[in-house]
């Protein structure tokens, strides 16, 4: 059985937008965040002469579920979403789940929904944490993380004849890529010569 590339949830980060998704905001200080989940009608089409006495159904519309978040309260966010929620706002929401093992991005869900604010208790020693409620309308786009080597076809290549040991070392034998900073795709762009292409018409980006 494969070993799990699954990953807690330190590093997730939530986001909302006004205007479309050009600028966006984070909420600072996330504690807890639901992903988005729906549940499904199902419509009776029962009729005289249902097999075995049985009844029948087919699927409905999908309805969206409410997402709850938690975060350290902070003057900033706060009043930022009870603007939102004055305004009755339907803002675009962004959560991007932290990378798994061996991939190179998160996980994102995007969906819309307009925000609920609740109370969070102050304590004479302790954080207060405030939670709210995104009231989804519409439906919920998800992109799945992409792994490491996946954003970069041409970097399946043969290492084995590889004319520099410091490449083999950045690829596996696979020619599957590893993680890398734009510091090494520099330098690889340099060493573009080096690689025994499968396809000559294979090249490096530029950065």
């Amino acid at each position: 059985m494969a070993e799990s590339v699954s990953t807690i949830g330190y590093g997730d980060k939530l986001e909302w937008s006004t205007d479309g998704g050009t600028t966006w905001t984070e909420v600072a200080e996330l504690k807890t965040c639901d992903v988005p989940a729906h549940t499904v009608e199902k419509a009776e089409r029962t009729h005289m002469s249902s097999p075995g006495r049985t009844k029948e159904y087919t699927p409905g519309l999908r309805d969206p579920q409410d997402v709850s978040f938690a975060f350290n309260f902070n003057s900033t966010d706060y009043a930022a979403l009870y603007a939102l929620e004055t305004a009755g706002t339907v803002a675009d929401w962004r959560h991007t789940l932290a990378t798994e093992d061996g991939t190179a991005t998160g996980a994102i869900y995007e969906y819309a929904g307009f925000v609920e604010l609740a109370g969070g208790a102050r304590e004479v020693e302790g954080v207060a944490e405030v939670t709210a409620t995104i009231k989804r309308t519409g439906v919920a786009t998800f992109t799945a993380a992409a792994r490491c080597w996946a954003r970069f076809p041409w970097a399946r290549v043969k290492i084995a004849r590889c004319s520099s040991s410091r490449l083999r070392q950045w690829f596996g034998s696979s020619g599957r890529m590893m993680p890398a900073s734009r510091r090494f795709w520099r330098t690889c762009n340099r060493r573009r010569t080096a690689f025994r292409w499968r396809a000559s018409s294979a090249s490096l980006p530029s950065f």
